[in-house]
């Protein structure tokens, strides 16, 4: 919940159009520009109708550093009065006004959100890592639970009820798969989310193997055992989770590793899935 509310924080806060991008001295430049361009064109399209006039002797502005003047005065709405507008300038001492006003909205914003920003930033990343502590250790607790299974196997004392529990890991195994591979496609899909690191993308995909490993095992080890456990419901969630694993490899180019590593990486998946399919329709 708190990672779903600040990707869309975070997402309202770096909207694609420039003003969110903008950074204070673009907005400066911005207002300083539209200011001056105001001033001139008060000089240039001035006329007997439309014009600037000193109020002291009610004669009309014609230099352009007076009309200059006028728009920094008006664009800051200091409205000192010494030289007010006639006509139609009367309206576009409004606009500018109101172009203005606009500007120095989009500065204080920036000035609120930069504390806020800081924060939400923090809290995802916070959010972000505990989804990929979260994922790595499902796998982890997938495989414990497996080697509890192997040991009790070893053993002599596993119990062939234990079996109905294996079913409960293969679900819960195949669920940490496809959560793994949406957390993959909405960081690619997202430009507002963090790409999982290289590190933490090979520690995945490796636990993620190591974990059929392991399933692996035990079924070679229920075989030795002679235990009866080719159900139609267990058969089901594995053929289930190599399919997962497939659409979560299938991902596997996305992800900044190094050619070498994501080479080795499927090698050894095809390796594993081989043996898998082996063990459960021989």
């Amino acid at each position: 919940m708190v990672e779903n509310l600040c990707k869309k924080k975070i997402s309202k806060l770096y909207q694609s159009n420039w003003m969110d991008k903008a950074t204070f001295p673009v907005i400066l430049t911005v207002w300083l520009s539209i200011t001056l361009l105001f001033g001139i064109g008060y000089f240039v399209f001035t006329s007997d109708y439309s014009h600037l006039t000193y109020t002291v002797d009610n004669s009309r502005v014609l230099s352009i550093a007076d009309t200059i003047y006028y728009s920094f005065i008006t664009g800051t709405t200091t409205g000192f009065g010494d030289i007010v507008p006639t006509g139609i300038f009367k309206g576009v001492s409004i606009v500018q006004v109101i172009i203005c006003w606009l500007l120095l909205a989009v500065v204080t914003s920036r000035l609120v959100s930069i504390k806020q920003d800081a924060i939400l930033t923090e809290l995802y990343d916070i959010s972000f890592k505990e989804r990929i502590n979260r994922l790595r250790s499902s796998l982890l607790l997938f495989r414990q639970s497996l080697d509890r299974i192997t040991t009790a196997l070893e053993e002599k004392e596993f119990k062939s009820k234990e079996l109905k529990s294996v079913n409960t890991y293969l679900s819960s195994f195949d669920y940490t798969l496809s959560e793994i591979k949406i957390a993959i496609d909405s960081n690619k899909n997202n430009r507002y989310t963090k790409d999982i690191d290289s590190v933490n993308s090979e520690i995945l995909f490796n636990s993620t193997l190591n974990s059929f490993e392991k399933l692996d095992e035990m079924i070679l080890l229920l075989d030795k055992e002679k235990i009866e456990w080719k159900k139609e419901l267990s058969i089901g969630l594995m053929a289930k989770c190599i399919k997962s694993n497939d659409e979560l490899f299938s991902t596997l180019e996305q992800l900044a590793l190094k050619s070498e590593t994501i080479r080795g990486l499927k090698i050894r998946k095809e390796e594993i899935k081989q043996k898998l399919k082996n063990q459960i329709y021989d």
